[in-house]
């Protein structure tokens, strides 16, 4: 016997109220994977693992390694790129910028370390008229730590840690 109250089932989380189609799948809510140079994860670059990621977002869990990465963006809000090593995970970018968030929101940065060639002028993570994101915890050399673009109303809700540590002594 099954009793019927009449409603609609309720979810719990508000993250899976939303799908994401693609490849002729239905995924509910987020995903999370592992990114790892020794192979341990599912994919070996932060690039990789967001292509990966559906539209309603995910968490990329980065190891420790030294990860040659040009600029990377971010596709879509609710995102979370994590370092989870003990040893800070390096984004080594070369001439490249760093990680941009333009006009996504709800994106979480943590515990990563930026290194680059020449720098002068290079960010190592740019906010564009988003809202509601974290950035803390992360290392950069000479490169401009955080950039923020936009009006003061389409930059709000952020919250920025930034430890800066420079080569130059």
């Amino acid at each position: 016997m099954v009793l019927d109250l009449g409603e609609e089932e309720e979810n719990i989380f508000e993250h899976s109220k939303e799908f994401d189609q693609g490849l002729g799948n239905i995924r509910k809510g987020a995903v999370t994977y592992i990114v790892a140079k020794d192979g341990s994860g599912d994919f070996g670059t932060i690039k990789e693992a967001l292509k990966a990621i559906p539209s309603t977002g995910g968490k990329i869990q980065v190891k420790e390694g030294t990860y040659i990465e040009n600029t990377i963006t971010i596709p879509y809000s609710n995102i979370s790129i994590e370092g989870i090593s003990p040893g800070t995970p390096t984004i080594s970018l070369g001439n490249n910028n760093g990680i941009l968030i333009n006009g996504k929101n709800k994106v979480i940065i943590v515990n990563l370390n930026f290194t680059g060639g020449s720098t002068v002028g290079k960010y190592a993570i740019a906010i564009n008229n988003s809202y509601d994101c974290l950035i803390k915890e992360n290392y950069t050399g000479q490169m401009v730590g955080c950039q923020l673009t936009g009006g003061s109303s389409e930059i709000k809700s952020s919250i920025i840690f930034f430890i800066l540590a420079t080569t130059n002594y």
